[in-house]
């Protein structure tokens, strides 16, 4: 069945109202864990300077740990391709994607790459417990199923929300502001200050 913008769009407004302005994927995660009381970890990796021999067409995954500490307790780690060579807007697109499989709570599968994407984030890792408290893990390597167009779907809507947001900082320091104009319409004029 598609999946509907207008319903999505619906389901997460509250999400998408936590978005600070100018956009930060820290400081968003911050505001998502206080609003989930469950810790959304962004961990930004380089694919070319990865470990991910057989995982060159990930550019994001979600991980979720368990504390070995206190059992129940979860906490979600989202890998993001982030170098300078990849546009920021690429890079919110393959956060929000793996955002996306949190917030729908995807259940994942089995993946042979485990190892090889845990190494990724290892240094975060281990500090939750390492690889025997990973409880659940999702690459973004497909788009044939429902999971993954609702996560990309979600994706493009925190997208959408980032750009629609472009005339309120289109005056001011925003980053995203600045480099959204292109994007929400490129034959635009600039506006003279």
């Amino acid at each position: 069945m598609p999946v509907s913008f207008q319903a999505l769009r619906d389901r997460h407004a509250g999400v998408f109202q936590l978005l600070p302005d100018p956009f930060d994927i820290d400081q968003y995660c911050r505001a998502l864990s206080a609003h989930r009381e469950r810790a959304v970890i962004p961990v930004p990796f380089n694919p070319v300077h990865t470990p991910l021999s057989s995982c060159s067409s990930v550019t994001g995954f979600w991980v979720q740990v368990e504390d070995p500490d206190t059992p129940g307790l979860l906490r979600d780690i989202i890998g993001y391709a982030s170098a300078p060579a990849i546009p920021i807007s690429l890079q919110i697109t393959f956060f929000g994607h793996e955002l996306g499989h949190v917030e729908h709570d995807h259940l994942g599968e089995p993946d042979a790459r485990l190892e090889q994407l845990a190494l990724v984030v290892a240094p975060t890792l281990m500090k939750y417990g390492g690889l025997d408290a990973v409880k659940r893990i999702t690459g973004r390597t497909t788009f044939r199923s429902e999971q993954e167009e609702e996560a990309e779907t979600f994706a493009i809507l925190l997208r959408e929300r980032l750009m629609t947001r472009h005339d309120e900082i289109d005056n001011g320091p925003g980053m995203v502001g600045r480099m959204a104009s292109p994007l929400v319409d490129p034959f635009r004029r600039r506006r003279r200050a």
